[in-house]
Order: structure tokens, then sequence, then C-alpha cells
């Protein structure tokens, strides 16, 4: 045993031999420093937790800003995508056709659902048609149908243009667009020749739009919309393939706006356009803090845009910034005056030990009291150590007794099944190894037979290394606390059950609106499994309607009570309920609150109150407006109720009619009828239908059909419920039906037609001849006899169809076919067929021979009519009675250039002169409105550009009643007396003198004319000739595939295509010479004039002749100075000249033979500066005769020597020189006295491009 501790002999107020005060003031002293070292170390802690803080509030607002950039640059992006997708589709639609209307545009509009475009960010889409000079009047007309009112070209006055022609959506302010001219101003005009240049979707510098009046910046997006056949004609420029442009108006801060209105607490959005020279600020950031910016680029139609984003929330003191600071400094305090309060107070900790000492003998009398007391057990182990200490509870409770001696933990283990004590040993080593809750429930065996449930529970202490000193903890009884929890289980599964099987919903949400129960009536209503319904708040299970019953829960949870509501709910798959909910706030299992929820579902009853209420609404409206009267009447004769119809009927006001006796709307010598029947309908309930007759009180009666039944009235009384059926008109129309019968037997017996009636299956029923139609069978005997027993297997062939089908149809059909006569003579027949009603068809069978042979003479007259007008030197034409025309035959076709399709309706009117246009639509109006004939003298435009004179007269046709069906007319040309009076004109003052002079002016122009007349005779000889020999190749070789399609072999088959292709390539390539050659004459052909190098021109041509020289084993050999000077053209023609003088030479040098090409710059005199530069060919043919050496070079005009040779269209030369013409050079032809032809080419030097004139060498 230990001794007891000795009594302190130091008085309390004395330490280490000091006095008290003494002691605290020393005390201080040597704590002061210890508590301002404290305080430094707690700042300069705060001030890094400050900074560390700022770093990250920093960090996080990068973040943001960057996050915002890319969101607003990708949105951006993305609305470019959808601007340039609806470009895109909208050229595809002009594409496909050139004659859209307003109607199509519309209706594309609207199923392409352009109007969201501008809460997209753009101004609206719009498409302008390319409209030659010559075209605008025309255009402008076409928009006065179109829209109904005048629209004109703005902008510009003269020159081709680009006018609006349709927008979309059509706003107010989109639609004063119309008509103005893209092309008027620099920007637009340069944004649609750099799309047609590309070919793709453009920017346009920065514009103002003119849909309002806000000038802020925006850009038109262009794309050009080519002619479809463009890709196969690459040598053509492409501005003149374009038929128009689709153009899609962006206001830039619209754009901008359209994305970043959810960013602007984050970000402010600059965009420049860096395109020019001169960055130009398109959308100004406005006022920004901060300096510091992010900078994106996009690249939109070929420009440069930038977008610069100006975070706006600046890093200032952040609240977790001042936080920290704050609280580090209190810390920083608190801690400094502990560390004060702590190291001064010495005198005080001895104090308090001894107080400390007390009170824990104290704890340890009070924690003995308290375990002797509780039902838990207490015990305590030390890791290392065998003994476990354990409480005498604990001893009852595991062993049933107190153990005399401790317990070690092996026997504790050994009192516990092997399956419980491995559970035991998991638990405390997780709690040792892991500090995982030691909370163990274990099972044991009592000495009764039945089992003792345990809750181990323990806490252990771990030292400064981690290390576990002790484990203490309690061991309680719980097995009345199992059994009542087993209880509860079972009835919680009973009232489970029972919830199940209650037909009414049930459901119990949580304070968080989870639902945590459902029956399996609330999983039917839910159309869900109940546990597909538990878990899911409200929002999840009523989509969109959860509003209304979150407030019912929040309200009976907070103020209790039942509230009782009906709600019309609509589930997540669509299905809709009416139900009465029933919502209770009650506590839960754990004593949480909870919302009791009970559903009784009125979906079938509210359904049936709606089919009643409309059923009552329908019956209201059948008695209203039935046409048949109706009114109940009583026993006594009181009416009580009439509808309109019965009022209309007696005649009497319907407000008049209650209360008014039924006698006085019966004639009296109806009414003993009227008792016998009243006397009827209450022995039988009902009243059988009879006639009879109202009379009103004008005294007219009226005759009807009268049925009813009887029935109680409001007050009880018994009633009749009348239905009267007005039968005048059926009266009247049995009437006429016997004089109907009467007509239409008198009818028939007129008809010159055969009548015959078949049943469903085709017996014949009946038939009727009229006489002198004559029939190769006596078709009356065969009345009764199927229809395939009395025509022939051929013609019930022919008509079986048609008779089935005006079965199935319903309709009238009708057929024609030929049929011998008795004397053997072919007569047309037409039979047309109609259902009958009850049954059956009716055939009604016409002779139509003559008709049909007055058509046939008629189809003859036309085709000798169109064959005579075609064939007439004069214009030919028909319209209809709108001066619409209809028909032009070939004199007028040959006149203007134009077909047939070209011609109709009023498109003739585009090749007028603009001067008499409005004198030509005047003249027509007037012809129009007065139908009267009419002569009228303009112009029109020959396929050359040239004018020529008309005199047109019209005279209307009428039809047999005198009525104008149209006008037929001739147009005469007459430009040669035109020119006549013009010169009789202008001499007529200078007659005598000028006599002679005009003798010899007429002669010439006679002679001119004439030679201009042979040369178009030419032409149209040659040109004849060149079209139907490719033309005549391609349809021989087609009809000859067509015929033999299914014979022939693949490789035959093969030749035929090869040689089909071969003359629609020789067809297409004349077609493209006469195209070139026919904008080369007009001057109409837009060349690229470019400085230019010929010898890389040379050379690439040649190359591309290699094959062919290879195969014929020609020599090309080139001679090509270096030093010749550049000279200015377009590459791609001279490239064409080169070609064509090359392919020239290759034809018609032998095999074999040789080909030289020369190039060298030359002088005018021999010598001085170079001025020229000349291109020769020279090839080992036949050459050319002398006398024809300037006329190769005309059109269809080829050289005698070669002309049966390789064949050619005689364009090529021609075509050349009208090039070179345009590059201000010349081409002339000569013979090489060995043997074969040169071609020369001059073209100037180009001077403007800077090039010093090279001296031209003296010869030696």
């Amino acid at each position: 045993m230990s001794s007891p501790a000795p009594a302190s002999l130091t008085p309390p107020d004395v330490v280490d031999g000091h006095d008290g005060p003494a002691a605290d003031a020393l005390s201080r002293r040597r704590a002061l420093p210890l508590a301002l070292v404290v305080l430094f170390l707690g700042v300069v802690l705060t001030w890094a937790a400050s900074r560390y803080v700022d770093q990250l509030e920093s960090a996080r607002t990068e973040q943001d800003t960057e996050h915002a950039v890319s969101r607003i640059t990708a949105a951006l992006s993305e609305r470019v995508n959808y601007y340039v997708a609806h470009l895109r589709a909208t050229a595809g639609l002009f594409v496909a056709s050139d004659r859209v209307s307003l109607f199509e545009w519309e209706r594309y509009a609207a199923t392409t659902e352009l109007s969201p475009l501008n809460d997209m960010g753009a101004a609206g889409l719009a498409y302008a048609p390319r409209v030659a000079a010559d075209r605008r009047a025309d255009w402008e007309d076409t928009m006065f149908y179109g829209y109904d009112r005048v629209i004109t070209i703005r902008g510009s006055t003269v020159g081709s243009a680009y006018p609006v022609q349709f927008v979309a959506p059509r706003t107010d302010a989109l639609e004063g667009v119309l008509g103005f001219d893209l092309g008027s101003s620099v920007v637009r005009r340069e944004a649609i020749e750099a799309a047609t240049e590309r070919g793709d979707v453009v920017l346009s510098a920065p514009v103002a739009l003119q849909d309002s009046r806000d000038a802020s910046p925006a850009g038109l997006l262009v794309l050009p919309v080519f002619h479809p056949a463009k890709h196969l004609m690459p040598s053509v420029n492409p501005a003149d393939m374009v038929r128009g442009v689709v153009v899609l108006g962006v206001r830039y801060h619209d754009w901008i706006a359209s994305v970043a209105g959810s960013w602007t607490n984050a970000v402010a959005v600059e965009l420049i356009d860096d395109s020019g020279d001169t960055p130009v600020v398109l959308v100004p950031a406005g006022e920004v803090a901060s300096t510091a910016h992010v900078e994106r680029t996009l690249t939109v139609g070929g420009r440069q845009l930038r977008l610069v984003f100006h975070p706006t929330r600046q890093l200032e003191d952040s609240v977790a910034g001042i936080t920290v600071r704050t609280a580090g400094a209190l810390m920083t305090v608190a801690f400094a005056l502990l560390t004060f309060f702590l190291a001064s107070g010495r005198h005080r900790a001895l104090a308090a030990a001894a107080k400390v000492s007390g009170a824990l003998a104290d704890s340890e009398r009070r924690f003995a009291l308290a375990a002797s007391a509780t039902s838990d057990g207490i015990w305590e182990w030390s890791p290392g150590r065998h003994e476990v200490f354990l409480s005498a509870r604990a001893q009852q409770i595991l062993f049933g007794r107190v153990l005399p001696v401790a317990a070690g933990w092996r026997t504790v283990l050994r009192c516990l099944p092997p399956g419980e004590r491995r559970a035991l040993l998991l638990a405390l080593r997780g709690h040792l190894q892991h500090r995982q809750a030691l909370d163990v429930a274990v099972s044991l065996p009592d000495a009764e037979g039945g089992r003792r449930h345990l809750l181990i529970r323990g806490q252990a202490a771990w030292d400064g290394f981690g290390r576990p000193t002790r484990v203490a903890g309690a061991i309680s009884d719980v097995t009345p606390l199992h059994a009542r929890e087993l209880a509860l289980e079972r009835a919680r599964q009973f009232y489970a059950r029972v919830l199940d099987f209650l037909p009414h919903p049930v459901l119990v949400k949580s304070e968080d609106h989870r639902y945590v129960l459902a029956n399996r009536a609330a999983g039917e209503f839910l159309d869900r499994p109940p546990e597909a319904v538990v878990g899911r708040r409200t929002e999840e299970v009523l989509p969109g309607q959860s509003a209304e019953h979150l407030a019912e829960d929040a309200r009976v949870l907070g103020e209790g009570g039942v509230s009782t509501r009906e709600f019309h709910i609509v589930l997540d798959n669509g299905n809709e309920r009416d139900a009465i909910i029933s919502k209770a706030g009650v506590a839960g299992l754990e004593g949480e609150p909870v919302v009791l929820v009970t559903v009784t579902d009125v979906s079938a009853l509210r359904h049936a109150e709606r089919s009643l209420k409309q059923s009552l609404l329908e019956l209201d409206a059948l008695f209203s407006n039935s046409p048949l009267g109706m009114a109940m009447v009583k026993v006594n004769g009181t009416i009580v109720r009439a509808n309109l119809a019965f009022s209309r009927m007696v005649g009497v006001a319907a407000e008049q009619l209650p209360g008014m006796r039924y006698a006085q709307l019966t004639p009296e010598h109806l009414q003993v009828l009227d008792q016998a029947k009243t006397i009827d309908a209450l022995r039988q309930g009902v009243v059988t239908p009879y006639e009879r007759a109202f009379v009103r009180p004008d005294g007219v009666e009226v005759p009807v059909v009268l049925s009813g039944a009887v029935m109680r009235a409001a007050d009880g009384e018994t009633a009749i419920w009348t239905v009267v059926e007005d039968i005048s008109e059926r009266k009247a129309a049995e009437a006429a039906l016997a004089a109907a019968h009467a007509t239409n037997a008198s009818i028939v017996e007129a008809m010159p037609d055969m009548l015959v009636q078949f049943d469903e299956a085709l017996n014949l029923l009946a038939v009727r001849r009229p006489q002198g139609l004559r029939l190769s069978r006596d078709i009356e005997k065969a009345v009764g006899l199927p229809l395939a027993e009395i025509v022939s297997p051929k013609r019930l062939a022919q008509v079986l169809p048609t008779l089935r089908k005006a079965q199935s149809s319903g309709e009238l059909q009708c057929v024609e076919y030929r049929a011998p006569d008795p004397d053997g003579r072919m007569q047309d027949y037409e039979a047309r067929v109609a259902p009958v009603s009850t049954g059956g068809l009716l055939v009604v069978l016409r002779n139509v021979s003559e008709l049909k042979a007055r058509e046939r003479a008629l189809r003859e007259s036309e085709a000798r009519f169109r064959l005579m007008a075609d064939a007439s030197p004069v214009v030919i034409w028909l319209a209809d009675a709108q001066l619409n025309i209809t028909y032009a035959n070939r004199a007028w076709r040959t006149l203007t250039g134009l077909s047939l399709e070209e011609t109709a309706g009023v498109s003739w009117v585009s090749v007028i002169h603009p001067d008499d246009v409005a004198r030509v639509k005047a003249v027509g109006r007037e012809a129009r409105a007065a139908q009267q004939p009419y002569r009228v003298e303009f112009r029109v435009r020959q396929p050359g550009g040239r004018h020529a004179w008309l005199l047109a007269m019209g005279e209307p046709r009428m039809d047999e009643q005198g009525e104008v069906v149209g006008f037929i007319g001739v147009a005469i040309n007459i430009s040669s007396e035109k020119r006549a009076q013009e010169a009789l004109r202008t001499h007529r003052d200078h007659l005598a003198e000028l006599v002679t002079e005009k003798t010899a002016s007429l002669i010439e122009a006679k002679e001119v004319a004439e030679r201009a007349n042979e040369a178009k005779s030419r032409f149209l000889a040659n040109m004849s000739h060149e079209l139907r020999s490719p033309m005549h190749a391609v349809l021989s070789y087609a009809r000859l595939g067509e015929d033999k399609a299914l014979s022939a072999p693949a490789e035959k088959l093969r030749d035929y295509f090869h040689r089909i292709r071969s003359s629609g390539d020789r067809l297409l390539r004349l077609v493209d010479n006469l195209l070139d050659l026919s904008k080369l004459e007009a001057g109409r052909m837009t060349l690229d004039m470019q400085p230019l190098s010929l010898a890389p021109v040379v050379t690439e041509v040649a190359a591309e002749f290699d094959g062919l020289c290879d195969a014929r084993q020609i020599r090309v050999l080139t001679e090509l100075d270096a030093a010749t000077p550049r000279v200015r053209g377009d590459a791609v023609r001279m490239g064409q000249v080169v070609r064509n003088l090359l392919s020239n030479a290759i034809k018609f040098s032998p095999d074999g033979g040789g080909i030289t090409v020369q190039l060298r710059g030359v002088a005018p005199q021999g010598s001085g500066p170079v001025t020229e530069v000349s291109l020769r060919v020279i090839d080992a043919g036949v050459g050319i005769p002398e006398t024809e050496l300037e006329a190769v070079f005309d059109k269809f005009v080829q050289s005698s020597a070669t002309r049966t040779g390789a064949g050619g269209t005689g364009l090529g030369l021609a075509i050349c020189r009208e090039i070179l013409v345009a590059h201000g050079g010349r081409i002339r032809a000569s013979n090489v006295a060995g043997g074969g032809a040169c071609f020369e080419i001059v073209l100037p030097v180009d001077v403007a491009s800077g090039q010093t004139p090279v001296e031209e060498p003296k010869p030696s």
C-alpha cells in the first residue's frame, strides 16, 4: 500500500519564495515577451492566409471571365453558322428556279421558320436578282403584279442593278427595303463582286442598313446565286453566270446582345473590324474600370472580327478576405491574451490543480455511484493487458453473475458465439486502426432457451503518436428494445399491407417534399409502380404543377389541420386526372413532420359531369335548332314549351305559345282526330305518327306529320311531348315528282341516246334504244344476261375497267370505243357510266362518229394553219381575250430569237424597245376594253441587238354567240419603209439636189441589205447544218439504242452512248463558241485585263496537246524569246486564242510533220524600242489559197483546201479575231514558201506596268 501524500506547508499566497503581489508582477513581466511573440506570429499568419484567399478569389474571377468569353465566342460562331445555313438554303431555292413567285417565297419562309432571325440578332433576309439595264422596267412590272403596288428601283437610275425583290420576315421595316439597289453603294457593290469572285459567303465592310433610322454599324452577309450550269461552263466569267444574291443583314450590336445579355455581369464585349488598314470599332464596350481584357478572333465571310472582353467585376476586398483578416486578428489577440494569461497564472494553475484534484475525487465517487445505479455495464481494456475491467452490471449482463476474480479478454470473447465474436473483433480492430465507430450489436443464448441482444459501444484514447492507450465503453442489454422493434416492424408491414389494399391512393411526403410512402392505388393513380414514386420530389412526379401542392404542404405543416382541394393533374406521361386531395400534417415514425396525403380520383365523375353537361347542351341546342317542331302539351291541351321550328310552323311567336290552347292551332275538322290520338297515346305511352295540319292566324293550313311520347312535366302533371315535321315541301315535292316523272319519261323518249341499266353484278336490267340507232345485235333480247355474254371479250376488256371504276369511285366515268354497225362500217361510240344510288350502273350510249369526224377535221385544219403560218414571211399570232399571246409563228421566233414559251403571256413585251412599251400597252388596254380591231407600230429587239420596226394589226375572234374569245393578228417588218421614211423626212427640203445621191444611197442600202440578207442566209444555213449533224447523230444512235436495248450486247450499247456523248460535246462546243462570239461582237464580253507574259501561256497550252502530238508523231518546236516584254490582256482568253491556233495547226498537219511556235518582240520600223509582241504558229499543212486569206476569219467560213478534210464549224478564227480586237491587237494569215500556213497575232506592249521598252537588236 502507498503512504498518504504529505500535507502542503506553503501558504496559498506564497510562490517560489515571493509573496502574492510580487509573484503576480514577476509572472506578468516574464509572460509579456512571450505574448508579444505570439501576437507577431498571429499577424504574420493572418496576412499570409488573407493573401492566399485573395489569390483564390482572383483565380475564380479569371475562370468565370474565361468561361464567359468561351461561351460568348462559341455562341456568336453558332449564330454565324445559322445565318450561313439559311443563306445557302435560300440560295438553293433560287438556283433550282429563277421564277420564284411571292406566294412560293412566303411559303418557303414559313416552312423554314425564318421569323426567329430577328431574335437571333439578324435584321432580316433578302433576295436581290441581277437585273440588266434593259430589263429594269420589266422588273418593276413584275413587282407591281406581285405586291399589287408600285415598287421602283431606288438608289440607281441606269445600268444593271441588284434590287431587293423578297424579304423575310415581312415586317414594315423590311418592306421599305423592297426595290433598293444593293449595287448602288460602293461597299455593297464591292461585297457582291467579292462574293461572285469567291463563289461563297462574303461579309461586307461596315454599312448602315436601310430597314430603319438606326445608323449603328452593320454588315451584309452576301451569297451569290449562280446559274445551275455554271460548273459546265468554266470558261465563262462567273459574273455573267450570276442570277442574283441572297443577303442577310446583321446589326452588330443586336448580334452581340443576342448572346451576351446573360453575361453582362461578367464581361463587357467590344467588337472591332481588323480587315482594313485601320481597325474600326463596330460595338464599343462602354466605360470599363480596368484595362485588363481578353481577345478572340472570328473570321466571318473573309473578314477578321476581333472580340475584346473587358471584365466587369474588379478584384477588391472579397468577403472571404475580409472574413479571414477579421477572424485572424481576433484569434491573434485572443491567443496573445491567452498566452499572457497562462504564462502569468502559475499560482492560479496551482490553485486550479488542487481544485481539480478535489473535483476528480468527487467525480470518481459520482461515477461509481452512477455505474451502480445505471442499467448499462461499464468496461475498460488497455491494449497489451490481459485483464478487462468489467463493472458488476457488465458481468451480470455477460455472464449472468458477478465473477469472483477479474476477467480476461479471452473469457469475455468465449462467452460469445463464434459469429458474434468475429464481428466484435472486426469492429474493435477497425476502431483501433482506422478510428471507426465502435458500436456492435451481438446476440447470445440465454439460460431459458431464448436469445439475449446486447449493444456493445466503446471509445479509445490515443497518445501523441497515434497509439491506443486504452478503450472504455458500455454494455447494454437491448433485448426488450429489440423485441419492441420487431413488433413495430411487424406492425409497419401490416399497415403497409393494409394501405396497399385501400382503394384510395395514400402517400406520405417528407418535409423536403419527397414521397416516402405510396400504396398500390397511388402507383396506379400516377401510372407508375409505387417504388418508382418513393424518393421522388413533387416536381418530378407532377412537372410544372408543384407550386400549389408545395404551398398546401407548407400550410398544413405550419398551421396544422386538414386541407382538402380538388386539382386537375397532368402526369409526366401526358395523362390527365381530376382528384380531390386531402392533406394533413402528422408526425412520422421518427417524430419528424410529414404530410399525409389521401387522393380521391374523381376523373370518371368529372368526365361524366362534363359529358352530361355537354349532352344537355347538345339536347338544348337540338331542341332550339332542330328543323322539326317540338312542343310539350299538357293533357288539358295547354302548351308548356315549344321551339322556334314549331313557332314558325304555326305562325305564332315562340314567347306567345306557352299557355296557349292546342285547339287554337288545330282546324275544326281535325280536333276529333286529335282527341282520339291523345286517348291512344295515354294508353300506349307513345303517339303513333299520323298526318294532320295546323292552321295559322292567316288561315293557311300547314300539313305536318305528328309523333310523340307521354312524359311528366316539371310540375308532375302528365304531358305529351310532340314532334312535328312540316311536310309542306314534301307534299309539294310529291306533286312535283309526279310531274317530273312525266317530264322525264318525255325527255327519255325524246333523247337520241341509248340508255342501258345494269345491276351490281353487271347483268342487263333494262335497255331503251332510240329509233334509228342500228346495232349489230338485237340487245332487247339480251335483258337478264351478264355483260360478258352480250359483248365480245375484246370489247369487254375495253369497257370493264371503266365500269368497275364508276362502281368503286361513285363518280361519272366516260369511255370511247369503235365498233361496226350492221353494215360493217366502223362507228365511234361514247359511253357515259354513272352509278345509280339504288345500286348498279346507268350507261348512256351515244354515236359520236360525226363529232369525231369534225374533231379530226379541226385538228387537220389547225395543223394546216400552223404549217401555213410557219411558212408565212410575216408574223402571225394568236391571243386570248386579255391579249395574252398563245401562239406565234416561226417568223416571230426568227425575228426576235424568242421561243414560243418565252413569248407566251406578256413575256413578249421584253423585246419591245423601251420607248415603245408604254404606247403598245396603252393600245392593248384599249383593244381589250373596246374589243375592236387595232393596229400599232413599234420596234422590237433582234438577236444581234439591233431593232426592227413592226406594224402589228389585230382582229377580235368571236364565238357562235358573238362573244370575243380572243384576237388574231399579223405583224409586218416595216424597217425598210421606216428607214426610207426617215431618209425622205431628212432630205425633203433638198430633194432636187440630193436625188442622185439618194438614188445611189438607196442602191447601196439595197446592196448592203442584200449582202446582209445573204450573210444571214449563209449563217443560218451553216448554223442549221452544224446543229443538224450532231443532233441527227444523237437522235439516230439514241433511237438505235432504244430499239436494241434488250438485244444488243453491252459493248455495242456503250459504243452508242459514246457516240451520243461525242455529238453532245460537239453541240456544247458549238453553243459555247456561238455565245463567246455573240458576246464579243456585242461588246459584252468581260475581260480581266492584267499584265501578262505570253511565254507561260504558250508553254501551258502546248503541254495540253502532248498526247495528241505523240499519237500522230507531230513535233512542236517552240522558239520563245526570253526578253519578250509583257502585254496587257486576259490570260484565259489569250489561252483560248493560242489553243485554237495550235489545234488548227495540228488538225491540218500531216502525221509525222512539224509545227513551229515563235514568240518575240518587234519594233514597228524594224529598229528602235520594242512596242509590239508577235506570236506566230506555222504548220506543215496544205496552206490557204491566197484569195481566202482574209475570208477564213469570217463566221462559218473554212478554207476550200481544208473544208473536206478535218471538219470543224468555222467559228474558231472568227472568235480569235474578235478577242484580239478587244485586246487592241490584230491577226493575219499567210502561206509559207515550203508549204503550210502561218498565223501571226500582234499585241501592243503593256507600258502601264512600268516596264522599260527594249531595243530590238540590229542585224549584224
